[in-house]
């Protein structure tokens, strides 16, 4: 019991250590995210108080509109969670991790070649977490990521990969599948200039 006596308190409104919401860039993913830290922190497991609390940091105007959220009046927290993400468009969507989030962040690359090095890191630390979350979750498969990695590389590159990849399995005698004949991590790990003789 004394532990509990001690258990944190949810933050005043204005506080510093209160959750904001930012209604210029109108992202809730960080205001919900803090938020819930502090739902752990605090030992908030209700569904209705998770709803309160959320909506009491918000301005008035913001609170009207998550207030008339489906699932808010019945339904669970997390549902709820889902619907305010759902009326944000653009920036602020519950599907991250699919295959049409991997779509969005490989739109922002093109024609990267053998010796843009510095392009190719960038693509992969951006792309390589969220082909994780594809692939672990069964949002896609490796085939089809793949297909997104080499429509962002020239075709010089993208040869120059694939005969790698190819020289390295006849030499371990690896397997051939149609789905997984050039896997997803082995296509990211080119971190040299692989080996490419021009014709």
């Amino acid at each position: 019991m004394a532990e509990d006596s001690r258990t944190q308190k949810m933050p005043r409104p204005g506080a510093k250590e209160a959750p904001e919401f930012d209604t210029i860039k109108e992202d809730p993913r960080p205001y919900l995210k803090h938020l819930e830290s502090l739902f752990d922190e605090c030992k908030i497991t209700d569904d209705n108080d998770k709803k309160k609390y959320t909506l009491r940091y918000l301005h008035e105007d913001v609170e009207e509109q998550w207030k008339y959220q489906e699932h808010y009046k019945e339904g669970t927290y997390s549902d709820w969670k889902k619907a305010i993400l759902r009326s944000y468009t653009g920036a602020a969507d519950e599907h991250r991790g699919t295959i049409a989030h991997l779509r969005r962040v490989m739109r922002k690359f093109a024609d990267i070649s053998i010796n843009d090095q510095q392009e190719f890191a960038k693509m992969k630390r951006e792309a390589q977490p969220i082909i994780a979350q594809v692939i672990e979750n069964k949002q896609g498969t490796n085939r089809e990521v793949v297909d997104m990695i080499w429509n962002v590389l020239t075709p010089d590159f993208a040869t120059a990969i694939k005969t790698r990849i190819s020289m390295k399995r006849i030499d371990t005698n690896e397997t051939l599948t149609p789905e997984n004949r050039y896997p997803y991590k082995n296509v990211l790990s080119e971190r040299r200039k692989p080996h490419y003789r021009s014709k």
